[in-house]
């Protein structure tokens, strides 16, 4: 494992985009179990590489690949079908910290493309934390964001306060009861 995550942050750091999506491809077809080592792996080594980056693209391709490295979602959604053991929900829920952490710093980039890539990894974020019915989390990031916001001007301000506001809205609309919601086949049960 530490072999492909030197690969993998050898890609990012180049800063070439060949390799950057190749990484990015790669990472998001491993299994779940192969993800969770990944970060165990790499995380730690991943934020690093963003805070030392000048470069605005290589900042922006550690938020990707750390989106596509935490597959919380996903975790969660099979988590809830298979009733897995209690382990796996804490190891999701510290995976989504972490990285919620992370994008909390990386949303104040002065860096445009990087401020939209972690708007986009924390909507998963709260996806995540609203399927594992952690309400709290999601309030808990909003709260953050709103204190960045006043911290923040212009392009930063309104972005971190569009992420806010998408936090809110999760927490409006309780994305895991449409899990619920969800027939063995696949459709939404709904009555008329």
């Amino acid at each position: 494992m530490e072999r492909r995550w030197n690969e993998y942050a050898n890609a990012l750091e180049s800063g070439t985009s060949d390799r950057v999506n190749d990484a990015l491809d790669d990472v998001e077809g491993l299994d779940l179990d192969e993800r969770a080592r990944l970060f165990d792996v790499g995380f730690d080594e991943l934020t690093a590489l963003y805070e030392d980056a000048s470069d605005g693209y290589v900042r922006q391709a550690t938020v990707r690949f750390a989106e596509r490295l935490v597959p919380g979602l996903a975790t969660a959604f099979t988590t809830r079908e298979t009733d897995t053991a209690q382990d796996r929900v804490d190891e999701l829920t510290t995976q989504t910290d972490r990285l919620a952490e992370f994008l909390l710093e990386a949303i104040t980039d002065d860096d445009g493309r990087v401020r939209k890539s972690a708007k986009r990894a924390l909507n998963d974020v709260y996806r995540t934390y609203d399927a594992l019915d952690d309400t709290n989390a999601i309030a808990a990031v909003a709260r953050e964001l709103e204190d960045l916001a006043d911290e923040s001007e212009g392009k930063i301000q309104a972005d971190v306060l569009d992420a806010k506001q998408e936090a809110e809205f999760t927490q409006r609309t309780g994305y895991a009861h449409l899990l619920d919601d969800l027939s063995d086949d696949g459709r939404f049960d709904m009555e008329l």
